[in-house]
């Protein structure tokens, strides 16, 4: 219970990406286990987390998903998967991919999963259009291959420079102006 009520009031303070740090903090400071420390681990990996699509995403994905959209994630599988049903998007999307299925080393900027998203739609991957917001990785491998990238200049990356193939061939300000 003290745990968990930690856990909250630093989700409150940091929002989700404080979470696990500072619950490592937490555990370090006080000795414990590494088994309870796993299982608070596996508890945030595994959560269904409640979390919601913003109306412009959905707008978007709604907008084109007739045209044959993919999703490349990064991160945790399991993670990943609860966000991707929270969210009740895997309608949209003919093509799922979260990267650490195939090893951590599959994650972006590797090109592994845009190939098979562009062997799985029967396209070379100089035909992929690829919309994201971190250039230090979403954007590489789809720019080496000729392709189309994206930037979102929203949230936590907006501000960020990046240079050469790092950077999208196109920015906007918001996914609804896709």
């Amino acid at each position: 219970d003290e745990v968990f009520a930690f856990m909250c009031h630093t989700h409150q303070l940091t929002g989700r990406k404080g979470i696990l740090e500072a619950t490592y903090l937490y555990f370090a400071k006080r000795n414990l286990d590494d088994d309870l420390k796993q299982i608070v681990l596996n508890l945030y990996r595994y959560h269904n987390p409640m979390i919601s699509i913003y109306p412009a995403a959905k707008n978007v994905l709604e907008k084109y998903a007739e045209t044959g959209l993919a999703l490349i994630t990064d991160g945790d599988a399991g993670v990943q998967t609860n966000k991707i049903r929270a969210l009740g998007v895997e309608k949209y999307f003919r093509d799922i991919h979260t990267t650490w299925t195939y090893g951590q080393d599959k994650s972006k900027p590797s090109p592994f999963c845009f190939e098979l998203t562009a062997r799985n739609f029967g396209v070379e991957m100089s035909d992929l259009v690829y919309v994201g917001d971190d250039p230090h990785k979403d954007f590489l491998a789809v720019n080496n291959s000729g392709g189309i990238t994206i930037r979102v200049l929203a949230g936590k990356y907006r501000l960020t420079q990046a240079q050469g193939n790092l950077e999208a061939t196109y920015s906007i300000d918001s996914i609804g102006m896709l």
